[in-house]
């Protein structure tokens, strides 16, 4: 969560300072005592604030900059078993940082014991994602659940960051559930939801976006097709590649199931035209293909 990761990186800046100012008056015992008392301030203070700004720039090298170079590794190259691995080896560095005992390897990511990476859910939610989109839809309901299950998932505090942060994860699990076509467990987390998504619904942003898609993409799994697409008409969604992506191959599924094979198609080849590499179109079109050769719906 936000306000823990703060208090983290604050206790991690004294804790640094800390080392620095005793590395440097221990730098300077030695020179002092090697020359029988002479100062060499001008020497050990420089090594001082020289070691503070290396372990700061170690320490603080956030998961979060890792994490978007990874996401836009996922964007330009796709959801790799590379990729996957390098998410891994995050988290469990991240683990493993914080911990000078009990190492952790990869089994910890399916053990039940979640709640360790608290300050890390937004690489285990997108860890998660990365399971569902390449066939590990049963280790992605279980990052998931185990997620949900944590103490701190439901003892935080809900002030508006955490609201957002649940929002966000509510999302993500809703995708995974639908996408592994469990629609008990669809309804169940978006009751759940409710109230976090009305906090954020009517925001012109992504999270809105992300909010409105999730429920065309519930009414679409429910065959509600015309509600589904009078919600994706009527929203104004923000010029997002991403979003707009998603948008475009919706409502060519959507006018697919309602039977327009021309708008179907249509709204297809809008969504090729804003795909910002070939993996993407070629998997848009995989999809669709694929869709029309069972000659069922699906997400």
């Amino acid at each position: 969560m936000k306000n823990k990761k703060t208090v983290r990186q604050g206790w991690m800046t004294f804790i640094n300072i800390f080392l620095a100012v005793l590395f440097t008056f221990f730098f300077e015992s030695v020179l002092e005592a090697a020359s029988n008392g002479k100062k060499w301030y001008f020497i050990s203070l420089p090594m001082g604030i020289g070691l503070f700004l290396i372990r700061q720039r170690t320490t603080g090298r956030s998961v979060v900059s890792r994490l978007e170079i990874i996401r836009e590794k996922i964007r330009t190259e796709g959801k790799t078993e590379e990729i996957t691995e390098e998410l891994e080896n995050l988290l469990i560095y991240r683990y493993n940082n914080k911990h000078s005992i009990g190492r952790a390897d990869r089994s910890i990511l399916e053990s039940d014991k979640m709640e360790i990476f608290a300050e890390d859910w937004e690489g285990l939610e997108l860890l998660a994602k990365v399971y569902a989109e390449t066939g590990k839809t049963d280790r992605a309901v279980h990052i998931v659940e185990q997620i949900h299950n944590s103490t701190e998932f439901h003892t935080s505090l809900e002030i508006l960051p955490v609201k957002y942060q649940k929002t966000l994860f509510y999302l993500i699990a809703l995708e995974i559930f639908m996408e592994a076509g469990d629609m008990n467990k669809t309804e169940e987390y978006l009751f759940e939801a409710k109230n976090y998504m009305e906090t954020f619904k009517n925001r012109k942003d992504e999270m809105g976006a992300s909010i409105c898609l999730t429920h065309v993409r519930y009414q679409y799994l429910k065959g509600n097709y015309e509600q589904a697409l009078q919600w994706l008409d009527h929203y104004v969604f923000p010029e997002n590649t991403e979003i707009q992506i998603i948008r475009r191959e919706l409502a060519a599924r959507l006018h697919y199931a309602l039977g327009d094979t021309g708008q179907s198609r249509y709204w297809l080849k809008q969504a090729e035209e804003i795909c910002d590499s070939q993996w993407r179109k070629d998997k848009l079109y995989e999809d669709y293909e694929n869709m029309v050769n069972r000659g069922a719906i699906s997400l």
